[in-house]
This record gives C-alpha cells, structure tokens and sequence, in this order.
C-alpha cells in the first residue's frame, strides 16, 4: 500500500481513522461520513497529499497545526461540518482552494489568508458570519479576483454567503 496514491473512503460511517505511513498518498475522500474528531495520528506520514475532501461529516475542529504538515496541499474541502472556527491554513503556501460552505465559523481573523499565495477560491456560503474583515487576503488582492458578500436573513439569524472567485 506504500505506493497508493489515491484513497476513497466517503459514505463507509467511518467516525475514526489513522492513515499511517502513505508516503505516496495525493487524495484521500473521507465524504460522507460520521468523523466527529481527526484523531492526532491520523496523518502520520502522508507528506504528498495534495486534495483533502471531509465534507458532509460532523467535525468541531481542525488543528491546524496538523494540516501545517501538507505543504502540497491544494485543496482542502470540509464542507458541511460542525467547525466553529477557521482552521490555521497560514503557511499551506500551495493551497488553491478552501471549502468551508454549511460550517458554525463566526469569525474570520484578520489576514487569516494572507499568506497563501496561489489561493484562487475560497467558498463560505451559509455561514454564521458576525465579524469578517476585508484584510483577510491582504497580501493576495492581486491574486484573488472578483468578491461578493451577500447577506440573507434566515431562522432569526442573518447570513451572509461569502464567495470568492479566481482570475485565471
């Protein structure tokens, strides 16, 4: 399994998981199912991943200190989760799309993205958005195109989708 580059494990009801020493490993889908926690091993020794996909699950929190360890991610998808808070994506320098659509997350740091370089999209629709800040991007306005925030009123709470598209 050492020279596995590809996994698919979406829609198994996995609710915990340990990828050890995938050496090879660009995509892993975990869609679908019931992970709550990613557990602190769960990673080890998977230094080429490139497409992270964990949407539809029931996640709290990303540590980013773990997802530092994917300097070749490019793609990082959990979409529909329970996540409250941002993970820490400050130094996935390859990153190109972050997928955080259906989260908890209320807040969006200041500069949060400002040091991912090749970012092209990042999609926080049907979020709880109460503090989100223009410099977010700083350093990649000449990256990053066309912005559009919209606000929607829904269940007593207003939302605001927020979605960002690149120029190619």
């Amino acid at each position: 399994m050492s020279k596995l580059t590809s996994l698919n494990l979406s829609g198994n009801k996995i609710n915990n998981f340990e990828l050890m020493n995938l050496p090879e490993l660009k995509e892993l889908r975990l869609h679908g199912n019931v992970l709550n926690i990613i557990h602190p091993m769960a990673f080890m020794n998977v230094p080429q991943l490139q497409y992270l996909y964990m949407r539809d699950n029931l996640i709290g929190s990303l540590d980013g200190n773990r997802l530092q360890a994917f300097r070749n991610l490019e793609i990082l998808d959990v979409t529909n989760n329970l996540l409250q808070k941002l993970p820490e994506l400050k130094d996935l320098t390859n990153l190109k799309q972050v997928r955080l659509d259906g989260n908890l997350i209320e807040k969006v740091e200041t500069l949060a993205f400002s040091n991912n370089p090749k970012l092209q999209l990042i999609s926080l629709q049907v979020s709880r958005f109460f503090s989100l800040s223009y410099t977010i991007f700083l350093k990649n306005f000449s990256t990053l195109g066309q912005r559009k925030v919209f606000k929607k009123e829904g269940r007593g709470k207003i939302f605001i989708f927020f979605y960002i598209l690149a120029v190619f």
